[in-house]
């Protein structure tokens, strides 16, 4: 009966336990899964931050979650990075008492020989605890160990003897360089023999204090745009076909003047004239764009190697006059009968570029010429593109040192 009274308790504890035990876990997983630490924080690598999630986030959270989330991602990765607008948060955040643990030797090593002490020189700072294990795992003693910080001896211990085993600790009173120096200087064992064999744990345990500071960083996303690029037209300002006549026809002139007015836009950039001085010399400007004086036009502009020999076109009996009144530029391939000029905006506007006199003077023959005057403007074509968008902003950069 006793043991019957004894089992019921044992059975209820056990199923309270398990229930207790679940129940703690889901809690802990409701915690866990309120807090996502990646998508609040930009973290070492600086990842981009989408502003409009963080903010999410953060309002799901209270302040304290939202603090405790930053620090617990600093004990992991020491450094993290939060949008200045949450400086008024991070600025509570404070680490009064975190420690870290360097080990800063562990050696198995044999003891020197030939009178020279063996040295080790480890960095230390003020407030730091340093802590050691010294044991000599063989059957011979060693003259004497120490440790030294700066000029200060810490420990020392003389005639450190078999399966001896020392602990122990101190605090480190200045920013220093803490020494290990290990001796063994006796005749018989600087020749090598009677070796110790010693095993040396050195560690530190030093105060981490909290950094922070303001920064800049750029974050890149992608972003529609409107991108505007520029087609370069050609249009033909003039094309025409006339004969010239020589001298010795009385009722026609043997001259003509031809001015070089030009359909000026704002975005026009260059103007071209080409003569035909033969009536085997001629261009087809049905295609406006793709014949051989736009083509040459175009490439002139955009400082592509051109090549002219079936633009040129000679006549030794036709004198050509070009009158220029721009300070319009010349481009570089040019010939009699054919040339390229650059406008200058800034300084000449004017439709009226010049005139072109030409002169027959054969007292036989006559001639059939063609002349064309084009201008060369860009259009502009709008293009809806993704592309990546630098923005500067401003972080608080946190940091374990």
């Amino acid at each position: 009966m006793n043991s019957k009274y004894f089992i019921y308790p044992l059975v209820c504890l056990i199923i309270f336990s398990v229930y207790s035990c679940s129940t703690l876990e889901s809690k802990i997983d409701k915690i866990n899964s309120d807090v996502n630490f990646d998508d609040l924080m930009k973290i070492s690598n600086y990842d981009n931050i989408n502003s409009q999630n963080f903010d999410n986030l953060i309002g799901n959270q209270t302040p304290n979650q939202f603090i405790d989330s930053i620090k617990q991602k600093l004990i992991i990765d020491n450094k993290i990075l939060v949008d200045v607008k949450y400086k008024y948060l991070t600025d509570r955040i404070n680490f009064p008492n975190i420690q870290d643990t360097i080990y800063l030797s562990d050696l198995k090593i044999k003891s020197p020989s030939g009178g020279v002490p063996s040295i080790y020189e480890f960095p230390a700072l003020k407030g730091d605890v340093i802590f050691y294990e010294l044991e000599n795992s063989s059957l011979f003693p060693l003259k004497s160990i120490s440790i030294l910080e700066g000029k200060s001896t810490r420990f020392k211990k003389d005639n450190f003897r078999k399966r001896d085993k020392i602990k122990g600790s101190f605090y480190v009173t200045n920013d220093n360089v803490v020494q290990l120096i290990i001796d063994n200087d006796r005749l018989i064992k600087n020749w090598g023999l009677f070796k110790s064999k010693l095993k040396i744990k050195i560690k530190t345990l030093s105060t981490k204090k909290l950094v922070s500071e303001i920064i800049t960083d750029t974050i890149f996303s992608n972003k529609k745009i409107i991108e505007t690029t520029y087609d370069t037209i050609c249009q033909i300002d003039l094309n025409n076909k006339f004969d010239l006549f020589s001298k010795r026809t009385i009722t026609e002139n043997n001259s003509v003047k031809i001015p070089l007015n030009i359909n000026v836009k704002d975005n026009t950039i260059a103007w071209a004239f080409w003569i035909g001085l033969n009536e085997n010399d001629s261009i087809d400007f049905s295609d406006t764009q793709n014949n051989i004086f736009s083509i040459y036009a175009k490439n002139e502009l955009n400082n592509i190697n051109n090549n002219t020999t079936k633009l040129i076109s000679t006549n030794n009996d036709i004198d050509i006059s070009l009158n220029n009144f721009t300070f319009d530029r010349r481009s570089f391939n040019f010939s009699e009968n054919f040339a390229l000029y650059k406008i200058d905006n800034d300084f000449n506007k004017n439709a009226n570029k010049g005139q072109i006199v030409l002169s027959n003077k054969s007292k036989l023959y006559d001639y059939k010429l063609q002349f064309a005057l084009i201008s060369i403007y860009l259009e502009p074509i709008k293009n809806e593109a993704e592309k990546q968008i630098g923005e500067i902003k401003k972080f608080v950069k946190l940091e374990l040192e």
